[in-house]
């Protein structure tokens, strides 16, 4: 009382744990705590007749005061209790929430990719028809019946612009296009960052006018700000893990190797998700993915995720003195 009603003096007490009389050293500022005198004085066996006198001299006022503060102890580590439980499920909540948010934006994306690619077939399509009509359009030339020649010249031209205009305008929907407030937040130094087409996070060490130097695992790449959106943090960055390509025999400048080895198995998919992706589209022949022989983790993803190309004719391990099961080789169609 004589705390509650001075100024500039508080209460406080030592948390005490009454269910196994002992103390928690634990300071709780703030309210009064009962001295548990009468419970600590039974437990170190002290007889029945003194402990009687002593409740009988302290008063029932006194004894009530003191059940009191118990009763409010008891009550309040319930409640904290109670709390810190509801916010552990609150933030288990907030965590749901945004794993379904993150899968039905990457859910979406992967539907609009596929449509994409779907285009991009199409226009490749259209560039071996255009070569059989160039071809018929030498033989009417030939002829000498250039009108028509120049008829099927303005057919063509015409089909291929609507089917690049197509594709154009599909991948600025899936690559550009924010589909959140979070896409659209200005990028920074030091902000974690994923190429709008798919693959690990890393993080902008540098800005420069439009461009950004990106550290991803030991790996730096110059990239386009247009081509980066926000990640979150990586969980457990694994300072080795990083993506070698090496060899280059494709005409078209795509390098036919990759090697996964020190990879998560979650961002080794990925990154070998945007190889295959890249590698279909610029018509390569032979892909090598270097996975390492290990316990075999990263070997079974990669076959998994290859299992889900159609454009893919064969996959198997070389010899081993060109790697064995610790490289696979994919022919595509």
């Amino acid at each position: 009382m004589f705390a509650f009603k001075t100024k500039g003096i508080v209460n406080g007490a030592m948390h005490f744990d009454n269910e196994h009389l002992s103390p928690t050293y634990e300071l709780k500022v703030g309210r009064p705590g009962s001295s548990y005198a009468f419970e600590i004085a039974q437990k170190t066996g002290l007889p029945k007749e003194v402990m009687n006198y002593a409740r009988h001299r302290a008063g029932k006022n006194e004894r009530a005061v003191d059940e009191l503060l118990i009763d409010l102890q008891r009550e309040k580590q319930e409640v904290e209790e109670k709390l810190k439980s509801l916010t552990e499920k609150e933030k288990n909540l907030e965590k749901l929430i945004r794993n379904y948010d993150d899968l039905h934006r990457d859910l979406e994306f992967r539907r609009k990719k596929i449509k994409l690619e779907a285009k991009e077939a199409a226009m490749q399509e259209v560039a071996r028809e255009n070569r059989e009509l160039e071809k018929l359009v030498r033989e009417i030339r030939e002829n000498q019946n250039l009108e028509r020649a120049k008829e099927l010249a303005t057919q063509a031209r015409v089909e291929r612009e609507r089917v690049k205009e197509e594709v154009a305008q599909l991948r600025e929907k899936v690559y550009y296009e924010p589909t959140d407030t979070k896409a659209v937040k200005e990028i920074k130094t030091g902000d974690f960052v994923k190429m709008r087409s798919g693959g690990a996070p890393g993080q902008v060490e540098t800005i420069d006018k439009n461009k950004a130097i990106v550290k991803i695992g030991e790996l730096r790449m110059t990239i386009a700000l247009k081509d980066l959106m926000p990640a979150n943090e990586p969980l457990d960055v694994q300072p080795n893990a990083s993506v070698n390509v090496k060899t280059v025999n494709d005409r078209s400048g795509f390098e036919t190797k990759i090697d996964l080895r020190g990879l998560r198995p979650s961002d080794a998919v990925r990154v070998l998700e945007e190889f295959v992706d890249k590698a279909l589209l610029s018509s390569s022949t032979i892909l090598r993915i270097v996975h390492g022989k290990g316990n075999g983790v990263l070997r079974k993803e990669v076959k998994k995720k290859l299992q889900e190309y159609k454009g893919i004719s064969t996959v198997y391990h070389p010899d081993e003195e060109l790697g064995g099961d610790g490289v696979t080789i994919v022919e595509l169609v």
